[in-house]
């Protein structure tokens, strides 16, 4: 279909063994493994649908699994809550469950104010002195999801604080 490489599954088992080879490795969300099946084997979808269900069945396979463990590693990373969001969107889980997962881990050190000050300062050594690098940093802080409030925030918390704290 797809890939030239992808080869006709003998029978369910190859499709199922595949699915917890992947599931073996990490999580993966229903959407991925659906789409790493397709790729591999040349089946319909009522035959990945089936494999997906059997592996929910069976707790091998959890979408809310995949997006707690995907989010913290995120987190861990120094992602902001908007690039979590988009990324969960893109492997295949709802927005409304990325939100409330991130509602959840945002306590300690993954509270907003402490997540987006680690990132700056592994990034950046000194506040900005001109506008230009503001901007620059101000960038960098939207790219990892950060919105416009937090940054703004940080950069008022970063100029009240006195030089001997960097």
């Amino acid at each position: 279909m797809n890939d030239p490489k992808a080869t006709q599954p003998e029978n369910f088992r190859d499709l199922y063994n595949k699915a917890i080879e992947l599931l073996a490795r990490r999580e993966h969300s229903q959407a991925e493994l659906r789409e790493k099946l397709k790729r591999k084997f040349e089946c319909t979808d009522a035959d990945i649908a089936q494999v997906l269900a059997r592996l929910v069945e069976l707790g091998y396979q959890c979408d809310q699994r995949f997006a707690v463990a995907f989010t913290r590693e995120r987190l861990y990373r120094g992602l902001g809550e908007r690039r979590i969001i988009q990324e969960l969107k893109f492997k295949g889980i709802n927005a409304s469950i990325g939100e409330a997962i991130l509602a959840e881990q945002a306590q300690g050190d993954f509270a907003a104010e402490i997540l987006i000050e680690r990132t700056w300062r592994k990034k950046f050594k000194a506040i900005p002195q001109d506008q230009k690098e503001r901007a620059k940093q101000y960038r960098f802080l939207q790219y990892r999801g950060f919105g416009g409030d937090d940054i703004s925030r940080l950069f008022e918390r970063l100029k009240c604080m006195p030089d001997d704290d960097w």
